[in-house]
């Protein structure tokens, strides 16, 4: 038992990290072939400080975050199938219309196969919008059948409105997707507990198995994600996978924790990897100070065709002078969060030889350091402004 047990959290841990690779059914969130992503990962309860479910509110601790090299991801697309890879398992998902749905993984030693694609989500993911759907499968280990029936059910559920803090910096309206994996060991159908062992043991798996103690437990994993319209990939991934002891009535006796992993992505780190919009430099793996998102302390200006000057505030309104010598030009003005959070929409002004100012409204809500990111063509300019 002991075996099978370690075979499944690892089976849970890893594919923590596969379902989080869509959002909405947009070119924007659909995962992209080839793409090697760097997410960090940390141990949920130390990541995840609180989670309010009356205000839609998560409160994290990016510091404890490890980002390595060594556990990078990729994923691969080939025409309806997606596989994602990550620890060196590759699990696959079939993306069908507006459904997305788990076929299995496997890796060098264990092969887990469902018996028919199993659906997890539909998209674009709407408030309240649920999914649930019956499964069967079976597991080999080194090409024997370690579980040959395994059965569960598979559940989702979509809210909209949460919002991520670190106590300084916010990023609002994310979606939360929380998906349930339910597993038994063994098909309860098929396999009767008071059937002898020897009767039964060849059912269940090729491998010697404790027949009652497979038919008396189950696996739950549990894979909270959520989703921001900044980011093709989500930004933050909580999974923890349970086993559950049954009594002898078939009552949950007893709920057992074996893993609790997180993996936080923020969207500059995201833009970083797939070489999309804004770019931030991310820490490096021993670094014990994290710059999360943070342009630096200069001016990061690249180009000389614009003369960017410094932004002033004056009540919910930042002020700024913008000139273009070398004739009118077309810029784009947004605002970032110090982490590299958006939190404006591009806003595209003309620029010519004369000085003009230009303004942009901010929200009350706003606190603390923001960046203004000034870009016309391959050119871009930064400015701090400290509310």
């Amino acid at each position: 038992m002991k075996k099978k047990h370690i075979f499944l959290f690892l089976i849970a841990i890893i594919s923590a990290a596969a379902f989080s690779i869509h959002a909405q059914q947009n070119d924007g969130h659909i995962a992209r072939n080839g793409d090697i992503l760097h997410p960090g990962l940390a141990y949920s309860p130390y990541l995840i400080i609180s989670i309010n479910d009356s205000t839609k509110t998560v409160t994290i601790d990016p510091d404890v975050v490890t980002f390595d090299s060594s556990l990078d991801a990729a994923t691969y697309i080939d025409s309806d199938t997606i596989s994602y890879v990550q620890f060196a398992t590759k699990h696959r998902f079939l993306l069908q219309g507006d459904t997305l749905s788990y076929i299995g993984f496997e890796n060098r030693a264990t092969y887990f196969r469902l018996d028919s694609a199993v659906n997890a989500a539909n998209f674009p993911l709407k408030d309240g919008g649920t999914v649930r759907d019956k499964w069967s499968g079976s597991l080999l280990q080194y090409g024997s059948m370690i579980l040959k029936r395994t059965v569960g059910i598979s559940s989702s559920r979509a809210e909209e409105g949460w919002k991520l803090t670190d106590g300084t910096d916010t990023l609002r309206n994310t979606v939360r997707l929380k998906w349930t994996l339910d597993m038994a060991y063994a098909d309860p159908d098929s396999v009767n507990a008071s059937m002898p062992d020897s009767i039964t043991s060849d059912i269940i798996s090729d491998m010697q198995v404790d027949v009652k103690a497979m038919l008396s437990e189950r696996l739950l994993t549990e894979r909270t994600i959520w989703f921001s319209e900044d980011a093709r990939y989500p930004v933050l991934t909580d999974s923890r996978v349970s086993r559950i002891v049954l009594s002898e009535r078939g009552e949950s006796a007893d709920t057992i924790p074996l893993s609790m992993l997180a993996i936080y992505y923020p969207p500059s780190f995201q833009y970083s990897d797939t070489g999309e919009d804004y770019v931030a430099e991310k820490p490096h793996a021993k670094d014990t100070d994290n710059t999360y998102g943070e342009y630096g302390q200069g001016d990061n200006d690249h180009g000389t065709s614009l003369k960017v000057g410094n932004p002033e505030l004056s009540g919910n309104t930042i002020a700024f002078i913008l000139s273009s010598p070398s004739g009118t030009r077309i810029a784009t003005v947004t605002l970032f969060t110090d982490s590299g959070i958006r939190l404006t929409e591009p806003k595209e002004v003309a620029v010519g030889p004369v000085a003009q100012r230009y303004s942009l409204d901010v929200s009350a809500e706003w606190k603390g350091v923001l960046l203004m990111r000034v870009e016309a063509g391959e050119e871009s300019y930064t400015r701090k402004v400290i509310l």
